[in-house]
């Protein structure tokens, strides 16, 4: 991918909501995007690659759950007036930052970057072709597109002085008033996809935490991973919700291991001796309850889960 420290690999681009990975669709270099279906290839012909994924990924979205409302958040790399305008032809609503030399952008709005000078908390906005524009000034003039939210909606939320090496530190300090802090009206727009854009980033910060990748020539490898601690994240957060409980991610990942473990010894052995070596060894597994953590060693495992060629049952 350009840009990125590493050139050559894969880029996942997923539809994700408080880590939890509703769809995804993988790139390569070699191979670029997976194929879309013929619905979406059939759209505009001036559509990108990336916008036809992410259409793909809203399309599958209201095929499998066409009871649901769906509002997509989004940066920069992917809005467009195009795009939000189909997306609002499939009933899904849009909303996210975006660049202002966009095609289709409104003319008056064009000469914003980020270098302009405009008053702290500035605000301005306009509606075209039922998309919502709108431009605040924080540290830094931010563009808004949606199609959700009505650009005059405020919201009183408290706020810090951003600091004095802010780029519009003089703008806050007339707002401010020498104080560290106040209550600000704030555009709903802005508080909204504040609060939804994190959805893919819970997701890989979850997948930092206990990373099981090792190094390998396979190409299919490193994705079978990231489907792997995926499916461990969606598992991890359909449990606390239908739970209604917290459970240390450690202590999950620990549960769902000693659970293959038990399908295992079960298989290889009679249920009796199987449960009773498990039960033993649970009982000496260490949990995140100590603020020292240690790592499983081979002797905590029941050795009645190996075959005949030291291998784990499949």
């Amino acid at each position: 991918m350009p840009n990125k420290p590493v050139e050559q690999g894969y880029k996942i681009f997923a539809l994700a909501d408080k880590g939890y990975v509703w769809d995804f669709h993988p790139y390569s270099n070699a191979l670029g995007l997976d194929p879309v279906s013929s619905e979406v290839n059939s759209l505009d012909p001036s559509y990108s690659e990336t916008t036809k994924m992410v259409l793909e990924l809203a399309r599958h979205l209201c095929l499998k759950h066409r009871s649901l409302e769906w509002r997509i958040y989004m940066d920069n790399y992917f809005s467009s007036v195009p795009f939000f305008s189909e997306l609002r032809k499939m009933c899904v609503g849009a909303c996210g930052t975006a660049k202002s030399n966009l095609k289709g952008f409104p003319s008056e709005f064009k000469e914003v970057n980020k270098t302009s000078k405009l008053d702290y908390h500035f605000k301005t906005g306009v509606v075209k072709e039922d998309e919502g524009v709108l431009i605040w000034m924080d540290s830094a003039p931010v563009t808004m597109m949606t199609t959700i939210h009505s650009l005059h909606t405020e919201d009183l939320k408290y706020r810090w002085h951003p600091g004095q090496k802010s780029s519009n530190a003089a703008g806050a300090n007339q707002v401010f008033q020498g104080t560290s802090g106040m209550e600000l009206n704030i555009p709903k727009v802005i508080l909204e996809y504040n609060r939804h854009k994190v959805g893919v980033d819970v997701a890989d910060q979850y997948r930092t935490y206990y990373d099981t990748l090792l190094t390998s020539r396979q190409n299919w490898y490193s994705l079978f991973y990231w489907v792997l601690e995926t499916a461990l994240i969606n598992c991890l957060i359909i449990y606390c919700d239908t739970k209604e409980e917290e459970i240390e991610y450690l202590d999950f990942r620990l549960e769902v291991a000693w659970g293959l473990i038990e399908e295992g010894v079960t298989r290889g052995t009679s249920p009796e001796i199987g449960k009773k070596h498990l039960q033993n060894d649970r009982e000496s597994t260490p949990t995140t309850t100590s603020s020292n953590s240690r790592r499983l060693t081979s002797t905590q495992l029941p050795l009645q889960i190996f075959d005949g060629g030291s291998h784990l049952p499949v």
